[in-house]
Order: C-alpha cells, then sequence, then structure tokens
C-alpha cells in the first residue's frame, strides 16, 4: 500500500475528530499510534502537528469479554526489579493481573492552533498566525510564482466540492478570499508526506487555486470581498479582515448597488436564498425564528382573534422557546442568533404585557414583514459596529451613508469605487 495513502487517511481522520470536537483538542493514544507508518509521529511532531501530552491513567480491558475501562497501576522499580504497568482485571470468573505495554499509554494531542501553525511552517509563512474565531485563522503572506497571497485556515468549510469522500471528512480547507478563480482548496488534496516529511504540494497547489484574476486583484484601495468565512475590506489604503456574517453580506449588496433603494426582501432573498421549492413546505415545520435564519419569507395572514386567552398562551409559550434556544445560542458561542432570538421574544413580550393590563387598547402582533425589517436593520447595525472597530472611518462612512429600513439604501456623499 501507498504508505502515503496511509499518511493521508491517517491526518484525514485527525482533522476530521477536531471537527467533531468543535475545534477542542484531539488526544491521539500510542495504541492507534503503533499502527501508522513508519516516521508518520515524528513528521507530525517535526511541524508541531502533534505534542507529547499526559499519559493515559485508564484503558480498555480486553483480557476478557467484559472489555471495561479499568485503572492503570505502575509500580515503580525495585533494586534489580524493573518497574511494572498493569490493570487488575476483575471479570466474573477470574481477577487477573494484565501487563500492560507502557508505549499504549502514551498520548498526543492535536488543536487548531497547531494545525494552524504547522500549514503556515508549510507555506514559509515568518508571520504567526491569528485566530479570528476557534474555527478560522488568518495565517498571513504566502509566497506564490506570481505573487504574495493572503492565506486562511478553515476548520469547517466545505471546501472546492471536488474532493472525494475521504477527504470531504477532513474539514479543514485553505482560503485565498477575493483573489483566485477558484481561493478554496481541500487541505489533505496539497498535503504529501516525502522521505522529508510532511510538505504542501506548491504545484498542484498553484494549479488548483489558478492564476490570480484580473478583475478581483484589489489594485484600487476600496474593496468589499466576501469568501467562505472571511470578508477581507479595504478602504483609504488601510486594509483589514472580519470573520463573515449575513449582516456584511446586506451592507456588501447595499455598495453593489449605490443609491438605489432595496427592500428588505429583496436582500434577504439575495443574500441567503433559500432552497428551491423549499419555503413553503418548511414554514410549516419552524419556527418563524428559524425561517429568518434560512432568509425565508412567508406571509401568514390568520384570520383569529389574537388577543384571545388561546392566543396569549400560545404567545407565551414562543416566548420561553424563544428564550430557551437564544440561551442555548449564547452558550454556544452563537451570539447573533442569540440576539436575534431575544429580539423576537421582546416583540412578544410587549404584545403580551399590551394586552393582558386592563384598560389598554389591544396591538396587533408583530407582522412577518416588520420582524424582517428589524433583523435586517440589527444584521445590518452590527456589522457596520464590527467594521467600525477595525476602521473608524469606513464606519463613519456607512453610518452615515446606509438607510436602513425598508427600503434600504446606500447613499453616500462621494461613491467610492468599490471593487467585490
Amino acid at each position: 500500500m501507498n504508505p502515503n495513502m496511509d499518511s493521508i487517511a491517517a491526518i484525514s481522520g485527525l482533522f476530521a475528530r477536531l471537527a467533531v470536537t468543535g475545534g477542542k483538542p484531539v488526544i491521539v493514544g500510542g495504541e492507534e499510534v503503533i499502527r501508522w507508518p513508519e516516521g508518520l509521529l515524528s513528521a507530525f511532531e517535526s511541524i508541531g502537528l502533534l505534542s507529547q501530552s499526559s499519559p493515559a491513567t485508564s484503558i480498555i480491558c480486553n483480557d476478557c469479554e467484559e472489555q471495561c475501562v479499568m485503572p492503570v497501576i505502575t509500580l515503580p522499580s525495585e533494586g534489580s526489579r524493573p518497574a511494572r504497568t498493569f490493570l487488575l482485571c476483575d471479570g466474573p470468573s477470574h481477577t487477573n493481573r494484565v501487563t500492560i505495554d507502557p508505549k499504549t499509554l502514551q498520548q498526543w494531542k492535536m488543536t487548531t492552533t497547531s494545525v494552524a501553525h504547522a500549514v503556515a511552517h508549510l507555506l514559509d509563512i515568518p508571520t504567526k498566525p491569528v485566530s479570528i474565531t476557534q474555527e478560522l485563522w488568518r495565517l498571513g503572506q504566502a509566497e506564490f510564482s506570481d505573487s504574495f497571497r493572503d492565506c486562511f485556515l478553515s476548520l469547517t468549510d466545505a471546501g472546492d466540492g471536488n474532493a472525494s469522500p475521504a477527504e470531504d471528512s477532513a474539514t479543514f480547507t485553505l482560503m485565498m478570499p477575493g483573489q483566485t478563480n477558484k481561493g478554496t482548496v481541500h487541505l489533505t488534496r496539497i498535503l504529501m508526506m516525502t522521505k522529508n516529511g510532511w510538505e504542501i504540494n506548491r504545484s498542484r497547489l498553484e494549479k488548483m487555486i489558478g492564476p490570480i484574476v484580473q478583475s478581483n486583484v484589489q489594485t484600487q484601495s476600496d474593496y468589499f470581498c466576501r469568501q467562505g468565512k472571511v470578508c477581507s475590506i479595504s478602504f483609504e489604503g488601510e486594509a483589514f479582515t472580519l470573520k463573515d456574517s449575513v449582516g456584511l453580506g446586506y451592507v456588501q449588496y447595499l455598495l453593489r448597488r449605490p443609491n438605489k433603494q432595496v427592500s428588505v426582501r429583496e436582500m434577504i432573498m439575495a443574500v441567503n436564498p433559500p432552497p428551491p421549492s423549499a419555503i413553503q413546505s418548511y414554514g410549516k415545520q419552524h419556527s418563524e425564528s428559524a425561517l429568518l435564519d434560512e432568509g425565508l419569507h412567508i406571509d401568514t395572514d390568520i384570520d383569529e382573534d389574537v388577543t384571545s386567552p388561546a392566543s396569549i398562551a400560545h404567545y407565551k409559550k414562543e416566548v420561553q422557546r424563544l428564550k430557551s434556544e437564544a440561551t442555548f445560542a449564547r452558550e454556544s458561542g452563537d451570539d447573533e442568533t442569540a440576539d436575534r432570538h431575544e429580539d423576537e421574544a421582546d416583540q412578544y413580550q410587549t404584545f403580551i404585557n399590551a394586552n393582558t393590563k386592563r384598560g389598554r387598547r389591544p396591538q396587533k402582533t408583530p407582522t412577518r414583514s416588520t420582524k424582517d425589517t428589524d433583523a435586517v436593520r440589527k444584521r445590518i447595525t452590527d456589522a457596520i459596529s464590527k467594521i467600525s472597530e477595525q476602521h473608524r472611518t469606513l464606519g463613519k462612512h456607512l453610518y452615515n451613508a446606509v438607510q436602513k429600513g425598508d427600503p434600504c439604501c446606500y447613499l453616500p456623499e462621494k461613491t467610492p469605487e468599490w471593487s467585490f
């Protein structure tokens, strides 16, 4: 069997496990390492992909059919008697001392940080990678035959769609946003194991990403490019990158259409379009907040008394559900989704309060279009705020020029020559 294929299978498996853990460290045990091709462990360690971790304190006992997880016992050496490592198998029919090879207790650790630093090393990038999120890293500028290019590493991006099933499970992709024909490549498609250790196949990488597309080169001072999980922005000669978001997508959509009124409905469908023929069937099965997550807009004109006790009870349940979803999203680090659920819960609560107090005139429930407008306004506001943290001048420009409502509009005093 091709040793390089064995090595690629091993590293693909490790990458897949990192994805399953959401970027948390992956522990590799000695029993697994023993099955690797010769020299693979040292190749991992030489580029910092794996680092030594503390030995295992418990393992699976294979001495009987129970296969229990048992604690490891280690007795130090005494005189001429060497150290002993074993576990006590307390199977149903006997108790045995099972000798353990200490090598099988060794453990190594892999993290997203170690992967980012290893890839930057293999690309000869002199600067240290910078973490944008737990799953996205800016590696720095790598030198290619035609130019220097900004490189990013993403943990969960779908990649270029042309990988094999084994490569699809690897989940790590190398991205060069806004600069190439393709710009996104599965990491396992360019890694190779040689007699000198791990290397990146430069010729294959350059062939896969293709030459720089002249129309996309940021030769102008002002650009706003979104690709994968990265949004690369430059204004008045100062460039920066952000984690991409729907809000940044809305801002870019408006920048492409200066001095033109754009409806909220149009932006939602353009920036985050739903799958074909899925709107109505999806709408019957999901909450309104879930529909908005997918960019869907369904008008539901229901002829019923929205202030009846049954309706109020339903709205109270919606508030509880939305708050629960907001809490879960917040704990998962998804503040944007949490904010949206909390906003919708607040709208329902305001309606409930107004219609359960004596002397108050019944109000209308928030309409789908109102919720869409409020959600789009908030996302645009949040996006401009994040831009302002990196570039105060651009943030001020967008704050003054972007009208948030329905319709939205980008009305600059002087329109920059944006490239996208």
